[in-house]
């Protein structure tokens, strides 16, 4: 199917403007002949903007609260939506993640004075505050927060949160989750949780941070990146593009926003590395081979890619675990897949470059005979590592936008806080995803399957039948 075609059956958002320029928006011509990733990006940059000219307000009010649960000795809990996986940024010594939350929600250690940031739950709950905790709250395509929520399976529908919320932030995220109605389809494609969350989140940790240590508590921050403060009162000039000290007393999530939405801007600019991957992907799809989605860590791409609301259910994931490799969706799949093969496309999702677990994933998936491909961080503070690096032994890689640290050094504070390859990953896994789907239609005249939303009414039913296609015919 041409372009032209995907584009007229495309509702588009109107693009506001940003306080700095990092995009253009496209003509009406040129929309006609743009690519299919190129539209969702856009979209979703469009989304996040909204965000940030409606709810920024609301945004650094949540970190003044978050701020104050810590100083006060409180525990901030998390729950806020960000993508397949809650914790898909916050996996263990994560660079630029300062630690100041505490994964899921319990509310037997919940006490008054604590914090609750909320957007995914699993069964209804108590109103928290009841107990003193101060409850953020914003939509998830999980819960009956959205529109329609009628659309969603009655157990579903039960979980409501927005009556006991003292700070509401609106994402603007629909009850399907995604964003792309591909020709014929009855659901979307390209979930959009995962960017929506992500930019939220760090805009509230950005803002908490620097409050804490303009009151004098200083976060330990997880990650290897040498101390950037020893003294305060000395500016950090190494690469100080990267590195120069923020103000105190300047707010810092509308920053975050600026620095994050450039970098997600160049995606485009990388265009030919999605292309390439794009048709790597296909050309093994079609061979009969399998694709997978790696990172060390389950929670992060590889719960990302695999059986996830808009996006492509033919994709498998791998992660580290004691036993090695480990191939993580074989309990949905009647076509399992014991290992990977010289048949089949390993995608890795790279958060530093030099990882030694993914370099020894890398080594063992080489001698496979399998393409290996790379998307995520380049660099630490813009240096690419003169050793041996993931994106250097890969035979595509794309990110070179991407770095390793958090954006911000604030005074006080060891490490730089507040990473954006996490975002970035996630937006060029779906926009690899897209140019996979064009290409496939392009090639075939078939839509690969769209994997539903499991919480909403048929989605598990339409799961099933749709891996029978699969498995006949591979997508």
């Amino acid at each position: 199917m041409k372009r032209r075609k995907f584009a007229s059956i495309l509702p588009l958002v109107s693009a506001a403007l940003l306080e700095s320029p990092p995009k253009a928006h496209s003509s009406a011509s040129e929309r006609e002949t743009r690519l299919l990733c190129s539209e969702y990006l856009e979209r979703v940059r469009d989304m996040l903007v909204t965000i940030k000219n409606n709810e920024s307000d609301n945004l650094l009010e949540a970190a003044h609260h978050i701020a104050k649960t810590i100083k006060n000795g409180g525990m901030c809990f998390h729950a806020w939506d960000s993508g397949h996986s809650t914790f898909s940024d916050l996996f263990p010594n994560r660079h630029g993640d300062p630690g100041i939350f505490t994964k899921g929600y319990n509310p037997e250690r919940a006490k008054s004075g604590d914090s609750l940031l909320i957007s995914i739950i699993s069964r209804p709950i108590e109103d928290p505050r009841k107990k003193g905790v101060f409850v953020i709250g914003g939509p998830a395509p999980w819960a009956a927060e959205t529109p329609n929520p009628e659309l969603l399976i009655e157990e579903q529908q039960r979980l409501q949160y927005r009556h006991f919320c003292n700070i509401w932030i609106d994402t603007g995220i629909s009850t399907h989750g995604a964003i792309m109605w591909l020709p014929g389809e009855t659901v979307p494609m390209g979930a959009v949780s995962g960017a929506l969350g992500l930019m939220t989140f760090w805009m509230i940790t950005a803002d908490a941070v620097r409050i804490l240590a303009r009151d004098g508590v200083h976060v330990k921050v997880g990650g290897d990146e040498p101390n950037v403060s020893g003294n305060a009162a000395k500016p950090y000039t190494f690469r100080p593009q990267y590195s120069k000290f923020v103000s105190l007393d300047r707010p810092l999530g509308r920053e975050y926003f600026n620095q994050a939405m450039k970098q997600l801007v160049s995606i485009e600019s990388e265009i030919g590395s999605i292309n390439r991957i794009a048709d790597a992907i296909v050309d093994t799809i079609l061979s009969g081979g399998n694709v997978f989605y790696y990172s060390r860590y389950v929670s992060a791409l590889c719960n990302e890619a695999t059986n996830r609301r808009g996006g492509l259910l033919l994709n498998r994931g791998l992660y580290d675990s004691e036993k090695g490799l480990k191939i993580s969706d074989q309990h949905l799949r009647a076509d399992k897949a014991e290992s990977v093969t010289s048949k089949d496309i390993v995608v890795m999702g790279v958060y530093q470059p030099d990882d030694p677990v993914d370099l020894k994933h890398l080594r063992t998936l080489r001698s496979t005979g399998a393409k290996v491909i790379s998307i995520g961080a380049r660099s630490r503070d813009g240096i690419i590592p003169s050793g041996e690096n993931v994106p250097s032994l890969t035979d595509i890689h794309l990110g070179n936008m991407c770095n390793t640290y958090g954006l911000f050094a604030i005074p006080g504070v060891e490490k730089k806080v507040c990473p954006t390859s996490g975002l970035l990953v996630n937006q060029m896994h779906y926009a690899v995803q897209m140019q996979v789907a064009e290409k496939l239609i392009e090639r075939t005249g078939n839509n690969p399957r769209i994997d539903a939303n499991a919480a909403m009414k048929g989605g598990v039913e339409k799961r099933l039948l749709d891996f029978e296609i699969i498995r006949k015919r591979g997508y």
